[in-house]
């Protein structure tokens, strides 16, 4: 199966990575369905296709059009006339895998009722990387903009060239159980599910970074013949002698950083429910249903690691520019990744592999450096759990009057809410000396004594910031009247109305996101005060 884009290709090219591999591949959908005898039947259907897409983008920035200005470096302007300060173009590609499974089995315990039980299950794979290059123009002189054109400041503006992408991988499966019951009187119907959904990730295992970036700065950037999608012209010249710049050539650049990172979140989802219903054939006719609803949702969000490196190459010494440097991109080009042209006519450009910069880390392993401080904090802020149990019973009833063109349905829903969550716990106060009966230890200046000093960041983060350390429980009951009525004007038309409240729930980030404690050693400020996540919006 495949996708109209400007990718597609029935030879093996590159993308979306450093190999080469087939655009178009086979594809199927196929289900089966199979009545056994009077009683029992089951049905089974697959799928599978694996689809390849573009990820063209451009992105324009302007100022006094949607960004600030600020009066000095990039002059004020009216909203009429706004200037170009920022330009990025995007390209790469995108592969996606998707594979689905299904099987129900259907049994007539009776006349009157139905047993299915349901087995539904999925895994989906994406596997992208997209090459973005970024032109800014760092500062404007004053009067050296228009519509159409900008001159950046001599030397100000930078360029950018930066790899991002990664792998993903979800797997998801669903059993369920439904019991129905279709009687003369009585209608029935109850039933028990279970979802599971795994998300992971990974890049360093799959061997290449997440992204890269390449700068040059000290540049002078020039946009003109500028229209709504992008500049027709683009003019980059060294910032201290004037001479023309390349930005789509590698050699222009210098590495300056990296990134990799292994998420893995688990959902959980289980339901159960059970409602009756009676028609009353009265002289008008009622119908009343009853029931009870639990829902519980799980959520488990962690990262297996996450790094952000800094390129200093073998010198030890970080560089925005390859002149005078060790820091030279050229020895990562990756000329897989650069045999497409880029979006809306731009040339091709001369890309990082990511996968070659990661061997070149492996061999060289002082040439990156990353913060483990950082890579601690990004691991605890990423770390949450919450758990959110929803208990309803309703009950609803139907009416029909004049020959049944007046319909009128209310009802009456409460539901029991039930959180459970945690997320970071950020307390400085951990890091207070205290004596044997608890009280801070103040030094001479009249500020706590700490355990560890400013200075060794990482073990102030482990004592003070804490994974999971922040616990939210919250539960509230809500009631939930409604009532809805349509009126048949005519065969072709009809009038409708309704009341109802109802409830808007927070995401589970919030549930989990954590709580920053205040020094209590120091006064009540802005800064110094309980930061925490309300769990309950209002009910409407």
């Amino acid at each position: 199966m495949m996708r109209i884009n400007r990718y597609l290709d029935w030879k093996r090219t590159s993308g979306p990575r450093e190999d080469r591999d087939r655009k178009v591949y086979p594809g199927f959908d196929a289900s089966w369905v199979v009545p056994v005898n009077k009683r029992l039947g089951f049905t089974l259907s697959a799928g599978h296709t694996v689809q390849l897409a573009g990820q063209d983008q451009v992105t324009n920035t302007w100022r006094g059009g949607g960004t600030a200005t600020n009066g000095t470096t990039f002059p004020n302007t009216t909203p009429d006339q706004p200037y170009l300060s920022t330009f990025a173009v995007r390209g790469g590609a995108k592969e996606t895998t998707r594979n689905s499974l299904g099987a129900t089995v259907d049994y007539r315990l009776s006349s009157t009722d139905r047993l299915a039980l349901s087995l539904q299950a999925s895994t989906f794979e994406e596997n992208y990387l997209s090459q973005t290059l970024t032109f800014n123009v760092g500062a404007v002189p004053a009067g050296n903009f228009s519509l159409s054109s900008t001159r950046g400041t001599t030397g100000a503006g930078s360029l950018v060239l930066g790899n991002a992408g990664g792998y993903r991988k979800n797997l998801t499966y669903m059993p369920t159980l439904t019991w129905r019951h279709d009687g003369p009187v009585w209608k029935s119907e109850a039933g028990l599910g279970l979802s599971r959904a795994r998300y992971t990730g990974g890049d360093l295992s799959r061997g290449y970074f997440q992204s890269t970036t390449a700068q040059r700065t000290g540049v002078t950037v020039a946009f003109d013949d500028i229209y709504f999608l992008h500049p027709g012209r683009i003019t980059v010249t060294d910032g201290a002698t004037g001479a023309p710049l390349d930005p789509y050539s590698i050699a222009t650049y210098a590495v300056t950083a990296a990134a990799s990172g292994q998420p893995d979140t688990n959902d959980t989802q289980r339901t159960a429910y059970a409602n009756l219903r009676r028609d009353f054939l009265w002289r008008v006719p009622v119908t009343l249903k009853a029931g009870v609803d639990l829902r519980q949702a799980t959520r488990d969000l962690r990262q297996a690691d996450s790094k952000t490196y800094s390129f200093v190459g073998r010198d030890g010494r970080a560089s925005t520019t390859p002149v005078g440097t060790d820091d030279g991109a050229a020895p990562f080009w990756s000329p897989e990744l650069s045999e497409h042209t880029m979006p809306f006519g731009y040339p091709a450009v001369q890309a990082v592999g990511t996968a070659r910069l990661l061997n070149f880390y492996q061999a060289n392993p002082t040439t990156l450096t990353y913060d483990e401080n950082t890579r601690y904090r990004n691991l605890v802020t990423n770390s949450k759990r919450a758990r959110e149990l929803v208990s309803a019973v309703f009950l609803r009833g139907d009416v029909a009057f004049l020959e049944q063109r007046l319909k009128l349905v209310a009802g009456l829903r409460a539901e029991q809410t039930n959180v459970d969550a945690a997320g970071p716990l950020t307390d400085a106060t951990r890091n207070f000396q205290r004596d044997a009966a608890g009280k801070v230890i103040l030094g001479a200046n009249g500020r706590p004594l700490t355990i560890l000093p400013a200075t060794d960041a990482l073990g102030v983060s482990r004592l003070t910031f804490l994974d999971r350390g922040a616990r939210t429980t919250k539960e509230y009951l809500r009631l939930f009247p409604s009532l809805n009525a349509s009126f048949n004007l005519r065969e072709n038309l009809i009038a409708r109305a309704a009341h109802y409240w109802s409830v808007g729930r927070p995401d589970f980030n919030q549930y989990a996101g954590g709580i920053t404690l205040p020094d209590t050693e120091s006064p009540p400020s802005a800064t110094n005060r309980i930061t925490a996540v309300k769990t309950l919006r209002k009910a409407n």
